[in-house]
């Protein structure tokens, strides 16, 4: 399981973008089952991003295809967002 930390640079039901720490990377995450956006949720909060990766003995066959849990580093609140990756 990885860590990163990240800022909100913006949201909304399905899609969150996140800014790295030094403001280098911009990443685009897609929310899974258009999540209620919780309210510390808001654009300059700070979130951690796990990566909860698929199990190798099912990879491929979508039984399992992981997913990233995003943290909300003052309440610890969290949403799920899909197995993929999205640089802009």
């Amino acid at each position: 399981m990885n860590k990163s930390s990240f800022s909100i640079e913006s949201l909304n039901q399905s899609i969150i973008h996140l800014r790295s720490p030094y403001g280098t990377n911009l990443v685009k995450l897609d929310l899974v089952n258009a999540q209620a956006i919780p309210t510390e949720f808001s654009i300059g909060e700070a979130v951690t991003v796990i990566n909860h990766a698929p199990d190798p003995a099912i990879a491929g066959t979508g039984a399992d295809d992981g997913w990233y849990e995003i943290k909300h580093i003052g309440s610890g609140r969290t949403l799920r967002a899909k197995h993929q990756e999205v640089r802009c």
